[in-house]
């Protein structure tokens, strides 16, 4: 996790888009004109039409400009607004209602069979949500995969609000549009909670979670595109949505930053699954805040697992014991199964990195709610752990996800060039031919993005024969 919002005072970047908070620290209402919900920042329109209609739960953008530095009377006031909002998550997740709400190897097994109704479990979803903006503090926001894939890049919270939906309104909306049997468009939903180490952390605007190329928006977008769950395969496949720090987070206003990550525990159990993201250009492990979402997740997802991904993904095959020979710290293998295994480590302690120190009093707060809680995730409550043991403690990482997107993108490449091959062989027209082919008759598959050579211009050799033009193909 990184953020933006320490990176100086007030108004020192003249770029800096309204966002929540007023000049006195308090949340302005959320309230927005209804003709204000396709301009950004900048006030030009945007294109939302590939959100159909998720349109209408995109999130609220709070006005007032943004707290870049707080008086002492205003840090005074947030943390006892910190302490009350932490008080008020660990009492909530430590309720009945919650630790009773549980996915119970049953529930789970009849969402596994082909006619499975997830219509209670959309509901479910919707009051978890429900509960969790009723605690105070920001609102629950999460990206679908789509708009990753539009805008070809992680957005950002508020400069890119107008993709960034509220989690609240969005299951409304689905239960809205949603079939007899709770899904949309033939695939269930999913939330997942992407834990990442920044690729260019910093206080400027300098700072990014991802590389110049957008590897990680990247590999969300072919995530999503699959759909892909192991449990449920191959009867059910889903609409992801993705928590993001980058997006979830304010990334200008102090305040609502410190008071988003005080409600990390809860915006995590909102969430079905842990998307942990093995960088080969960061390394994921000593960062005080990936070992804190680890174990948050390990605490308080629904998935038993957390899902494995790395730059490789979906285009080569895991090799286990390259990932744990290269972070031994990070990962090991489970003796009995074989398993890959993401160990536990302690945000606070055991050499944990942090790049702005005003975040070790949250990270400490964090770590003493995961150690003494209840857990809701399957694989802690099974393993009897009832306090969490940093440097002993690992959890079972899910790598059939990746195989199985593997498996699908290597014959999917496979097709494609045969695909390739074909329509190479059929329009390539030599010089002894006496008819060149029409377009029409020459049938391009639709996923062969066709691109006409420079060099496939016309020329005339000294004979006075005219060679007909070559087409290159290009994936």
């Amino acid at each position: 996790m990184g953020c933006a919002a320490t990176r100086g005072a007030k108004g020192s970047d003249p770029h800096r888009p309204p966002t929540s908070g007023g000049p006195h620290g308090h949340s302005q209402p959320l309230t927005r004109d209804k003709e204000d919900c396709t301009l950004p920042p900048n006030g030009k329109p945007e294109d939302l039409e590939y959100l159909e209609w998720r349109k209408r739960a995109i999130a609220y953008a709070p006005k007032g400009p943004p707290l870049g530095e707080l008086s002492d009377d205003q840090l005074r006031s947030l943390e006892a607004e910190k302490a009350e909002l932490q008080d008020n998550v660990a009492k909530y997740l430590g309720s009945p209602e919650v630790l009773n709400a549980v996915l119970s190897p049953e529930i789970i097994g009849a969402l596994m069979t082909p006619e499975a109704d997830w219509s209670p479990f959309i509901r479910g979803c919707l009051k978890r949500v429900q509960d969790v903006n009723a605690l105070g503090g920001p609102r629950m926001q999460i990206v679908w995969w789509g708009s990753v894939k539009s805008l070809q890049r992680l957005p950002m919270w508020p400069v890119d609000r107008n993709h960034v939906l509220d989690a609240e309104r969005l299951l409304e909306q689905w239960a809205e549009e949603m079939d007899e049997k709770g899904k949309v468009n033939g695939r269930g939903f999913c939330i997942s909670t992407f834990s990442h180490r920044w690729e260019r952390p910093g206080f400027d605007s300098s700072a990014h979670p991802d590389t110049p190329d957008h590897k990680k928006a990247a590999k969300l977008v072919q995530y999503g595109e699959f759909g892909t769950c192991p449990i449920f395969e191959p009867h059910h496949k889903f609409d992801y949505y993705y928590w993001l720090d980058f997006a979830g987070i304010d990334q200008y206003d102090i305040r609502n930053k410190q008071l988003g990550v005080s409600k990390l525990p809860a915006f995590i159990s909102a969430t079905t699954e842990v998307i942990m993201y093995n960088s080969s250009t960061v390394d994921y492990e000593p960062r005080a805040w990936t070992r804190a979402e680890r174990a948050l997740g390990f605490t308080f997802t629904a998935s038993p697992l957390f899902v494995y991904m790395d730059d490789n993904y979906p285009n080569e095959h895991l090799d286990l014991d390259q990932i744990i020979s290269s972070n031994p710290r990070c990962f090991a293998k489970d003796p009995v199964t074989g398993a890959l295994m993401l160990i536990m480590r302690d945000p606070c302690a055991d050499g944990a990195c942090v790049t702005d120190p005003r975040d070790k009093k949250l990270l400490f707060e964090l770590s003493r709610i995961v150690q003494k809680a209840a857990p809701l995730n399957p694989q802690r409550i099974a393993s009897g752990m009832k306090e969490l043991d940093f440097g002993s403690a690992s959890i079972l990482l899910d790598t059939e996800h990746y195989s199985i997107d593997c498996e699908a993108s290597l014959r999917r490449m496979s097709s494609q060039r045969s695909t390739l091959a074909s329509v190479t062989r059929t329009t390539t027209v030599r010089s002894s031919d006496t008819t060149a082919p029409s377009d029409s008759d020459i049938k391009y598959p639709e996923e062969v993005f066709l691109e006409v050579s420079a060099k496939s211009k016309l020329d005339v050799p000294e004979t006075g024969h005219q060679e007909k033009p070559r087409i290159k193909m290009s994936l």
